[in-house]
């Protein structure tokens, strides 16, 4: 019984861990994204036209 239990804290912990890292990934994939728009975004799809000038 005692193993036992000590093995379902196991997985558990990984569980955590496996969030954790999922989180990790996210920025860094936002990271190369955030210089990309400093690139000329006109090359991939042209910016939206201004608004127009109040009254």
């Amino acid at each position: 019984m005692a193993p036992v239990a000590s093995t379902a804290t196991a997985p558990t912990a990984d569980d955590g861990q496996i969030e954790e890292t999922s989180i990790e990934e996210t920025p860094t994939a936002q990271q190369p994204t955030a210089p990309t728009p400093t690139t000329p975004p006109s090359t991939d799809h042209p910016p939206p036209p201004p608004p127009p000038p109040p009254p």
